[in-house]
C-alpha cells in the first residue's frame, strides 16, 4: 500500500532525518532530484552549511512527498503562496505538508486536508531572551518569560518560539501575522 492509502484524516506522519549521517555520494546523488531552478537557487548560497542541508531538504522532501502520489519525485511541481509557503502543484489528495529544519535535523509533517506547521530549534542556542520576547511576543508572554529563572525560562522561550513558528506556517502566513499578535 502506499504511505497516502495509510494516510487518514486526523493524521499526520513526522519524518525525521538526520543530514549529517549522509556521505558526500549521497549528497551527490540527490542533486538528480532536484529541479534546474531548484539547484540555481542553491548553489547561490554563500554558506557551505545552508547550502548543504537546503540540498539535502528540498531533495529529500521531495523523496518523501512521492511516497504519497503517482509522481516521480524529480516530477514533482511546487508553487508558493502568496506568502511563500511551498504547495504541491496538481495535489488531488489534498496533500499537506510543512517543513523544518537545521543542521542536524529535519523534520517533515504530512497531512491531508489540514493546513499543518512544525518548527525545530536548538534549546541549547545562546539567545537573549529579554529583548526578543519583548519584541516578538505578546506581553503576557513576555512578563510570564521574565519571571522565570533562567533555565526554565530559556526553556519556555523555545517553546513557545516553536508553537508560535509552526502556527504562522500552518496558516501560510508566515511571521507577517505578527508574532506578538496571538499568544500561548
Amino acid at each position: 500500500t502506499s504511505s497516502l492509502e495509510q494516510l487518514k484524516t486526523n493524521h499526520i506522519d513526522l519524518w525525521k532525518i538526520d543530514p549529517t549521517q549522509l556521505s558526500e555520494l549521497s549528497i551527490k546523488a540527490l542533486e538528480s532530484i532536484l529541479s534546474k531552478n531548484e539547484l540555481e537557487d542553491i548553489k547561490r548560497y554563500k554558506n557551505k552549511n545552508a547550502l548543504r542541508t537546503t540540498l539535502i531538504t528540498r531533495a529529500i522532501s521531495r523523496l518523501v512527498l512521492a511516497q504519497y502520489t503517482t509522481e516521480q519525485a524529480p516530477q514533482l511541481n511546487f508553487e508558493r503562496n502568496r506568502y511563500g509557503k511551498p504547495e504541491l502543484i496538481n495535489n488531488e489528495a489534498n496533500l499537506r505538508f510543512n517543513i523544518s529544519h537545521n543542521n542536524e535535523l529535519i523534520i517533515i509533517a504530512i497531512c491531508i486536508k489540514d493546513d499543518i506547521g512544525c518548527d525545530i530549534e536548538n534549546p541549547l542556542r545562546k539567545v537573549k531572551i529579554e529583548p526578543l520576547s519583548r519584541r516578538y511576543f505578546s506581553k503576557q508572554e513576555h512578563t510570564e518569560l521574565c519571571k522565570l529563572t533562567s533555565k526554565t525560562q530559556q526553556q519556555r522561550f523555545f517553546e513557545i518560539w516553536t508553537l508560535k513558528e509552526a502556527f504562522v506556517k500552518a496558516t501560510g502566513i508566515g511571521i507577517s501575522l505578527g508574532l506578538n499578535t496571538f499568544y500561548f
